[in-house]
Order: structure tokens, then sequence, then C-alpha cells
């Protein structure tokens, strides 16, 4: 508490009177009391934090064929593949390029929350005669399909004609727009990519992949509360091609 009174100064009775400031403290058990108090409180929201972390993390948990994310900060690997792709070399029939019964797997409820980034990236070699190839991303509840939501295509590209095993390259960044609500279709997703063989392509020699080719609409609506399933394909326009993965790998960026 603080009080502003008149006090007569000692020794200078004949001075006129002069404003005194005085401070009360609280006494010294009250402030520690508080303090203490302050502690307490803020050990409870600490506790309450800890404890709802842990449960997230439980139930990205139960599913043992991916690894838990979330909790590693920026860049964490929890995908990739430890064997080449089989070569693909069908005519006009798309055709995965992961190897047998592998795919990224984001779990349910990864979405759960608006800013919950995704990145893909992929590599390997390719093999063409003069022909046109197009790379496709796809998303989907059911596991090996080649039916379900397109992420990310490319427009048609015209490959370089006889080249032997080059490199080509693909990176695709993905994160939710909207916290997931109910419903089928319960949340909102973007995402946009590129992929590049600088021997294997035509001029501009790298392509976009967004969810239509040309498309100025990069989101669409999934539903998040379930498994969904990551696949890589390609489809060529003729015989005599082939393109074999090499690396594929799926990072969560937060």
């Amino acid at each position: 508490m603080i009080e502003l009174f008149r006090e007569i100064p000692k020794n200078l009775s004949r001075l006129p009177l002069v404003p005194v400031l005085r401070i009360n403290y609280e006494p010294a058990t009250l402030t520690a009391k508080r303090w203490l108090e302050d502690q307490f409180s803020q050990a409870k929201i600490i506790k309450k934090q800890k404890e709802r972390h842990k449960r997230w993390i439980e139930e990205f948990s139960r599913d043992k064929s991916f690894a838990v994310f979330g909790n590693a900060g920026y860049g964490e690997l929890f995908f990739r593949t430890t064997a080449d792709g089989t070569a693909v070399t069908a005519n006009a029939t798309e055709t995965t390029l992961l190897p047998a019964n592998t795919q990224p797997v984001i779990p349910a409820n990864a979405f759960m929350f608006a800013g919950r980034s995704f990145r893909f990236t992929s590599k390997g070699i390719l093999t063409t005669t003069t022909s046109n190839s197009t790379w496709q991303l796809r998303m989907s509840g059911t596991v090996n399909s080649l039916a379900g939501t397109s992420i990310g295509v490319t427009a048609t590209i015209t490959n370089t004609g006889s080249v032997n095993n080059v490199l080509w390259y693909m990176m695709y960044d993905m994160e939710a727009r909207t916290d997931m609500s109910s419903g089928a279709a319960n949340t909102t997703l973007s995402g946009s990519g590129i992929i590049t063989s600088p021997a294997g392509f035509a001029s501009p020699f790298a392509y976009s992949l967004i969810q239509a080719a040309g498309s100025a609409t990069w989101t669409w609506t999934s539903q998040a509360d379930i498994q969904n399933y990551i696949n890589w394909s390609l489809t060529f326009s003729a015989a005599s091609q082939s393109a074999t993965l090499k690396s594929f790998k799926a990072y969560c960026e937060n």
C-alpha cells in the first residue's frame, strides 16, 4: 500500500509541511505464499500439457507399422524404402513405382490441427525413347490402391529420346488447411510439388505436381480420421520405356 501524507521533518519545525511518500510492504510470509501458489499453478498447467502430449503420442503409437512422429520437431523421417521398386515398363497403364506392399502410411488423426505438414521425396532412374510420361501421387484409405485421390499429377511430359538410366527426382509438400472436423470429408488439405530429370525430360526439364495439371486449385477434402496410404505411380505413352524407383522418403515437418 502506498500512502501520501504530510509530516513535519525533525529539527525543521519552522519549515512548512512537506509531502512524504511512504510504502508499506506486505509481510514476507504473505509474499512467499503467493509466490508458492503461482508456482503451483504453473506446475499444474505444465502437467496437463505433458499429459495431453502423452495421449497424443500414444494415439499415434497404436499402429507399429510406422514411426511415431510429431515429437521430434521439423523434418522427422517416418518412412523410407529399403529396396528398389519394380521397373515400370507398361504401356498406357498407370503402375506403381513403389516396391511391392510398401507404402507410406499417414495415421488416423494426423491432420487433427491446421498446419500439420508432410514432405515426400523420391528418386530413381529413367530409360526412354522419344515418348511421353505422366507421374502421379495418390492418397487413399485403401492399401495398394491406384484409385485414390490424385493429390499431385504432372502434365504430359515429353521424354528425351534414347537416354539410359538417367536420374529423376521428385519432392512434394502437403499440409492441413483446417482443423479436423467430423464426417467423411472432414479436413481440407493442400499440396504441390515438382519432378525433374535434367537428362530424361525435354525442356524445361522440371514439371509441377499439383492436384490437376494446369489448375489454380491446390486443395481438396479428405477423411483424416482414418489411415491414409500414399502411392507414387507412372504412366508411359509407349512401349520400350523403363523407370525404376531407388528411394522414397516421407517426413513429418512439425
